[in-house]
């Protein structure tokens, strides 16, 4: 019995061809041909172990397999090669059965070829001559041989037992040979397993029905999409988060994802297939080995993400190959074998090729096996599958944000440009190609191109911003985001690249930049116009409402994820996006920075893109989207600025920033309407401010109002340094300032219509002039950028801009305007200490010469008659007439005795002119009633200036001083001329007129209605000094002096001055006549008694025939109306009368004289007559002395002379009612300038 122990012969044949089998791999890697090519891995490695077992039974080198049997003296039985080969044939038996049972696979056709070749090492070392026992396979025999074997202590067994407890024995140990049959190296290797199942004579019934619907793969995966579907999408755990060999990426969302997906189906995968897991069907193919399920698993997850790749818009391989890594780690490694260590390992890694390389043998149901790639086999699956993966894409394909977008069409970019051989992928492609080169750099300079020229033209969805100005900085930020928003959306696919992926990686990269570019709209503006971020925000929001269009349900691709639709919004924060492309997919390069840290960092490289050097564009579109090229904009960035630390993002109003404007506006108005400033700004104002055809008075005018500019200009300069501890208040103060100087300017121009000398269109000449010298005065003469920054700002004369410009909701130019308004009526109040508009544009067109008088005073008239349309020229022809009807008038009231009496008052300058000659004092009087006469006439035009809407001097009153002056001025050279032949050489009438216009002022207070000199060309005071001005004084092209002249030397004026000065000023009288005569005094002054004291007592007796009497009319000179009362003696006032003193007939009376108070005697007259000649001229015109002898001797009818005062005058004895009035005739006399009546 020890024969069959393992200690025994046959024990130690069983070590001895055991170990030959263990150690066949060892034998210089050789294999066996025929042990190749069989259906699964287990027959194949089964073959090889029998053949390595029958090469040791039949080594002939070996003792006991000599050819000849050994010596009489051996007593082993096995020595002999006969017996040998034949208990080692049955040990080779028995465990190939041990094999057949352990193997997961079916092994038969492995275990058949091995036992079909020994054949040929049968005979192998006698050439088929040495003794060779055959060792066929014979299952069934080894099945029935029944040998018994009885030892003397043992109960009989059969051998057949000994040897199979030999083989399934632990010494030696053949459980790695078990191990290595069962050992899947490859996961195909599985499937051939699984197939040999199928194809064997027990699996026949299951292999109809193992792949189709409903069958046992189909059930299989129906559990694992419902765990991938449900569990997959919101995946736990971080075994997703990290993709690469070392864990050293973090990974994009798609891949994450795709991970998830994964690693939930294998953990459904794990929990089917582990120890003691419900099995479907005990008869089921899959059941009959754990690794079956994990082999057909793997193998449908394959495909699941085969096809979960192909359709992902994203590159998701590396996440794929992340679930597989985590999947292969929960049935393969220290999880693999179970609690028991014994449980089956697949290799389950990802190969996407495995499901077209791996193929396994089937019948085809013809009975006859056939090679059948593993794809086919899974294609009456493949519906499922895709339904689970198309379900699964909706949530793969996500990308949120506008990072996870880019990350996903860089990764396809990379991938698109590796190249695949064998498939095998290698890259091409560096970062320097990717940011520089092929893709981003010329895109980005393709956009800003266009943000450049249409970010110029309003979009109608901007006219919302910018507080409707056009130019505003808010608005040309929308017009440049707009454009690269549109840029943007018409991207296709066909444009560069001709790819989906390269249309998401286009818009990706172009909407990131834009959100940069803003980004960098808003720091540059910061500084000198705040956009707030809720403003860009609501640009983006607004143009996606309107305009994106790419999202529509045309663009769903057959994965159900709409792939063309793309919306770039708002995100300010990029620092954190990194591309996360996998690095097998970024090619080496040769430079040494394109491969850097930071060459996937979206933030960083993008801002270096932006840079001058690299997108010259992107900062001119800054610069034209930061400057304020208009004083609107202007305005309201620094009302921006002033309130962006305390809007938070709220619209500005008015109302924030009114109690700043108008404290700094109370002070603008008290400074510029200061006129005692107004001379500081002379060298500003000089005489190139005037224009062609100004005139002196226009200069003078002009120079003020631009100096009450200029000093606001100067003003404003000043804000800056007046606020160095609240610099953000500077530029909306410099600005609004500036708005309100011009609008006050608008608004005294509108006021200044048709005035004078100052019209509208002269004024706003001198208000432009002001601001030209604006960077003078504001600067020192030094440019300015004009871009309203802190430490520069010029302001300009702004026409016409204000109508639109708001703040918020309300216009600038409406609120400005009421403050204006109300700070000009409280300064209208009384005691306010700035003047009102209306009194500053008064001190502007305050008339300091009388040319600008005469001048103001006609275009007044035209104006006001209608004759001056579109800044015709005046002209003296348009008031020739009216001038020549003033002068009537004024030349009327010159010689209008009772108008005469009225100025009286105004002509007592006896005290002067008494110490001139008799003839001097009298003449010069009459000169001065007779100029105070024309005064007081033209000052009677008061209400002149009042008629129509423009202020200026009255017509009347101005051109009637002008004649006045032009009247004095003949009236002299005549008197010097004629009085040599003519008028009485003593004519003196210089000091009359000058005296007459020394009381012009007094005449001018007193004047009815009452004149003002205190409001501003109401009334003037007409001056005789200032006439030499007209020389030079021009209306239109006319010379005011020469025209006055014209008017006196036409002959109807000429002549009535003539007569003025011979018959009222200057005449010759009787005693004048009378000086030659002076020896003759004595006769004739008895002659004159004589003759008083002839008609005494005899005239009334005479009662025939008509007295000779000339009427006054024809008393050569003046007529009586025109005469110049004069007074006789100093003492009072006289009324000088001729009393016709008759006597009744029939009743005799005497008249009472009066006292000789203020009489005096034909001889005390002519004494003082000839005192006065021998004070005077004693050359006289013999011609006319008899003549005017008679008219004044004879033609007074003898007449009794009396000279008293009229209350003095009495008739005694008789009543004053009985007196007949006819009879007693009063009749004015005029005074001849000698006290002597006639």
């Amino acid at each position: 019995t020890k024969f069959w122990e393992k200690n025994g012969e046959v024990g130690n044949l069983w070590t001895e061809l055991s170990t030959a089998m263990m150690d066949q791999n060892g034998r210089n890697g050789q294999e066996k041909e025929e042990c190749k090519k069989l259906d699964n891995p287990s027959s194949e490695a089964a073959c090889k172990y029998l053949h390595a077992g029958f090469e040791q039974l039949y080594d002939l080198t070996t003792p006991g397999t000599a050819a000849t049997p050994s010596s009489s003296k051996d007593t082993k039985l096995l020595s002999n090669p006969l017996l040998r080969q034949t208990v080692g044939c049955f040990l080779l038996h028995a465990y190939a059965k041990h094999m057949k049972k352990n193997a997961t696979c079916i092994i038969d056709k492995g275990i058949q070829k091995a036992f079909q070749s020994n054949t040929a090492n049968c005979n192998g070392g006698t050439s088929g001559k040495g003794p060779c026992v055959p060792c066929q396979w014979q299952e069934s025999d080894y099945d029935k041989c029944q040998i018994n074997i009885k030892g003397s202590t043992t109960a009989t067994e059969t051998a057949k037992k000994k040897v199979e407890e030999l083989v399934g024995g632990n010494e030696p140990n053949t459980e790695s040979i078990i191990q290595n049959i069962n050992k899947m190296e490859k996961l195909c290797d599985g499937l051939k397993c699984i197939a040999s199942h199928l194809n064997s004579a027990s699996g026949q019934k299951n292999a109809s029905t193992f792949w189709t619907e409903g069958g046992e793969v189909a059930n299989l995966w129906k559990q694992l999409s419902q765990a991938i579907i449900e569990k997959g999408k919101n995946g736990s755990g971080t075994d997703c988060n990290k993709m690469g060999d070392k864990n050293d990426r973090d990974a994009t969302s798609p891949e994450r994802k795709a991970c998830q997906y994964l690693s939930a189906g294998f953990d459904k995968l794990k929990e089917l297939t582990s120890t003691g897991a419900t099995k479907i069907n005990g008869n089921n193919i899959l059941d009959k080995d754990l690794s079956f399920v994990k082999t057909m698993g793997c193998f449908l997850l394959h495909a699941y993400a085969k096809k979960m790749k192909g359709e992902a818009k994203c590159e998701i391989e590396a996440g794929i190959k992340k679930g597989f890594e985590v999947g292969n780690g929960l049935i393969k490694g220290v999880n693999c074998n179970d609690s028991s260590g014994k449980g089956p390992c697949v290799p389950c890694e990802w190969n996407e090729k495995i499901l077209d390389s791996c193929e396994i043998k089937t019948n085809g149901g013809s009975g006859k096996t056939e090679n059948t790639a593993v794809k086919d086999k899974l294609k009456q699956v493949q519906n499922k599958i895709t339904e689970t993966s198309t379900e699964n894409l909706k949530n793969i394909n996500i990308t949120e944000s506008l990072c996870e977008k880019l990350q996903c069409a860089a990764g396809k970019w990379f991938k698109n440009n590796s190249t695949t051989s064998n498939g095998n992928t290698t890259p091409t492609k560096n970062w320097c190609d990717f940011w520089e080169k092929e893709s981003i750099k010329p895109e980005l300079n393709s956009m800003f191109g266009q943000i450049e020229s249409e970010g110029n033209e309003t979009n109608a969805l901007c006219n919302k911003f910018g507080d409707g100005n056009d130019d505003s900085v808010e608005r040309k930020a929308c017009n440049h985001i707009t454009a690269g928003l549109k840029y943007i959306d018409d991207i296709n696919p066909t444009v560069s690249g001709g790819s989906v992926n390269d249309q998401l990686l286009q818009r990706a990269l172009g909407c990131i930049a834009l959100n940069l570019y803003a980004d960098q709209i808003i720091a540059k503006s910061e500084e000198k116009c705040p956009i707030d971020k809720e403003k860009i925000n609501e640009m983006f929001h607004k143009w996606n409402q309107l305009y994106n269009k790419s999202c529509s349900t045309s663009g769903i691709s057959v994965s159900g994820v709409r792939n063309n639709c793309f919306k770039c919004e708002r995100n300010e924060n990029f620092k954190n996006c990194n591309l996360l492309v996998d690095k097998d997919l970024i090619a080496s390069s040769s430079q040494q920075n394109c491969n850097s840290s930071d060459k996937d960092n979206v933030q960083i490289q993008i801002n270096e893109l932006l840079e001058e050097k690299n997108t010259p564009k992107v900062k001119s579109t800054l610069s034209t989207i930061n400057k304020m090229n208009t004083f609107c904009s202007r305005m309201q960035c620094a009302v921006k600025q002033y309130l962006k630390k305390i809007k938070n993002g709220k619209p500005p109003s008015w109302s924030e920033i009114k109690g700043v404007v108008e404290s700094e506006l109370k002070e603008l108005l008290q400074n510029i309407t200061d006129d005692e400033k107004w001379k500081d700004f002379d060298q500003y104002c000089k005489d190139d401010i005037q224009s062609n055809g100004d005139t002196p008075g226009e200069i003078t005018a002009k120079k003020k109002a631009c100096k009450l500019f200029a000093l606001g200009l100067k003003h404003i300069s000043e804000i800056k340094n007046k606020n160095k501890n609240n610099e953000d208040v500077v530029p909306l103060k410099r600005t609004m300032m500036c708005a309100a100087l011009n609008l006050y300017a608008d608004q005294l121009i509108t006021k200044a219509e048709k005035q004078c000398p100052l019209d509208n269109k002269k004024l706003d000449q001198a208000i432009d002039h002001a601001f030209s010298k604006n960077t003078l005065i504001m600067n020192g003469g030094t440019s300015c950028n004009n871009q309203g920054n802190k430490s520069c700002f010029i302001c300009n004369r702004e026409k016409n801009t204000f109508d639109n410009c708001r703040i918020g909701q309300e216009k600038i130019k409406d609120k400005m305007e009421g403050l204006l308004e109300e700070k000009d009526n409280d300064n209208s109040k009384s005691n306010s200490t700035t003047p009102n508009m209306t009194k500053t544009l008064d001190k502007i067109n305050e008339i300091e010469s009388f040319c600008t008088q005469v001048q103001c005073a006609i275009k007044q008239k035209l104006n006001n008659e209608g004759k001056l349309p579109n800044g015709t020229p005046p002209s003296w022809s348009a008031i020739y007439n009216d001038a020549a009807t003033e002068l009537a008038e004024l030349l009327k009231d010159m010689n209008d005795p009772t108008k005469q009496k009225n100025v009286d008052k105004y002509c007592d300058n006896h005290s002067k002119w008494n110490t001139l000659g008799h003839k001097e004092k009298h003449t010069n009087k009459a000169a001065c009633l007779l100029f105070a006469s024309g005064l007081q006439h033209i000052y009677g035009h008061v209400n002149d200036q009042k008629k129509g809407q423009f202020k200026g001097p009255s017509f009347g009153q101005t051109m009637g001083c002008l004649f006045l002056k032009e009247y004095a001025k003949q009236l002299k050279e005549m008197a010097k001329i004629q009085k040599e032949y003519k008028v009485h050489p003593n004519c003196s009438v210089d000091s009359g007129i000058e005296y007459a216009f020394s009381k012009s002022k007094s005449i001018m207070e007193n004047a009815t209605p009452p004149c003002d000199n205190n409001v501003p060309n109401s009334c003037f005071e007409c001056k005789l000094d200032d006439y030499n001005q007209l020389r030079d004084c021009s209306i239109g092209k006319d010379k005011v002096g020469n025209k006055a002249t014209e008017l006196f030397t036409e002959p109807e004026n000429k002549e009535h001055m003539e007569q003025t000065l011979e018959n009222t000023v200057c005449p010759i009288l009787l005693t004048d006549l009378l000086t030659p005569f002076l020896p003759l005094a004595p006769v004739s002054i008895g002659l004159s008694a004589m003759a008083y004291y002839l008609w005494k007592y005899f005239g009334p007796l005479g009662k025939g025939g008509a007295r000779f009497r000339r009427s006054p009319a024809e008393i050569p000179g003046s007529s009586l109306q025109e005469q110049v009362l004069d007074h006789v003696e100093e003492a009072g006032p006289h009324e000088y009368q001729l009393v016709k003193e008759r006597k009744p007939r029939s009743a005799p009376t005497r008249t009472k004289r009066s006292d000789r108070v203020n009489r005096r005697t034909i001889i005390e007259i002519h004494f003082e007559v000839l005192d006065e000649c021998q004070k005077g001229d004693t050359q006289l015109n013999q011609k006319d002395f008899m003549e005017l002898l008679v008219q004044e001797f004879m033609g007074s009818e003898l007449m009794e002379e009396e000279q008293v005062p009229k209350e003095e005058v009495l008739i005694e004895g008789v009543p004053l009612e009985q007196v007949p009035i006819e009879e007693v005739p009063m009749e004015r006399v005029p005074n001849l300038g000698s006290g002597f009546m006639v």
